[in-house]
């Protein structure tokens, strides 16, 4: 892959029209740490109408991987409408929780 990460700077901050983070104390540190956040950070559950976290797999194994990889797309997938709507400024309606196949109960 040819992505490289980067640190997040106010200017990114500023440039964005969504950011989108995997847990609620992301959240809190981009409050903390950039100004101008406000309406553009988001849970990225929240696009499909929940409101968890999402671990960062790192260090916990194959499986934590694939389990967040699978959370990801999903997201993603089902979420891709809402996002497009809240980077062109406009609010998506909320959408019905679902629970995915591989979340254990």
């Amino acid at each position: 892959s040819q992505h490289r990460s980067r640190p997040l700077t106010q200017q990114l901050v500023d440039e964005s029209d969504v950011l989108l983070v995997m847990e609620r104390a992301h959240l809190q540190d981009l409050a903390l740490r950039f100004s101008r956040t406000r309406g553009k950070a988001h849970l990225l559950s929240s696009v499909t109408g929940e409101r968890k976290d999402l671990t960062d797999p790192i260090s916990l194994g194959e499986e934590a991987y694939a389990v967040c990889y699978e959370t990801l797309l999903a997201y993603l997938t089902e979420g891709y409408q809402h996002i497009v709507a809240m980077a062109e400024g406009a609010s998506a309606p909320a959408k019905p929780r679902k629970r995915w196949p591989w979340q254990r109960r």
